[in-house]
């Protein structure tokens, strides 16, 4: 049997592979095309909940939830399952995808995509200038908070189902009680 060949590939063919209904999320990373499964409803309840949080405790931005591609570098096009965007970045927001690191970026950890969430995609969203990320966990109901600086992510804190923080990006605190109820 013949060795397999892993080929890289551009964000530009990435972007041009065709679109299927129902196919599992597909990310580019470090020109890799990675798949994984759809998440549970649990995860899309929370994600729901976390959006609507972010867009009460600042309004005047763009919330965006999953599926939606961010380029980040010919290698690099992620999809986080929300993103907040502040009203003076609206233009990275294209016609197609996000063209470049949005403001804030929320991951919520499933089985298959936690060690991804906490490493790889944290060193892209380090890299490429993510002001702040939010890891959250099902499991354990905490929500990890790092903030970008010029000396790379350091963590806020790790708050609990009925945490309260201040967000340096968002300017504001915010109660986490409404997400995990």
């Amino acid at each position: 049997m013949a060795d397999m060949v892993k080929t890289k590939i551009t964000a530009q063919e990435f972007s041009e592979l065709p679109e299927q209904p129902g196919f599992p999320i597909v990310e580019l990373i470090d020109g890799e095309i990675i798949l994984s499964a759809s998440p549970i409803p649990r995860h899309q309840i929370i994600s729901f909940r976390m959006g609507s949080l972010i867009d009460n405790v600042r309004s005047d931005g763009q919330v965006i939830a999953a599926p939606m591609d961010i380029y980040l570098d010919e290698f690099n096009t992620v999809e986080p399952d929300l993103m907040w965007i502040s009203a003076d970045r609206e233009s990275i927001i294209g016609e197609v995808r996000i063209m470049g690191a949005p403001d804030l970026l929320v991951e919520i950890f499933s089985p298959s995509t936690m060690k991804r969430d906490k490493i790889q995609k944290f060193n892209l969203y380090e890299k490429f200038g993510v002001r702040e990320y939010w890891m959250v966990d099902l499991e354990t109901e905490q929500v990890e908070v790092w903030v970008n600086s010029t000396d790379g992510f350091s963590r806020l804190g790790l708050y609990g189902k009925t945490g309260t923080f201040t967000s340096p990006t968002l300017g504001q605190s915010v109660d986490l009680t409404p997400v995990f109820r």
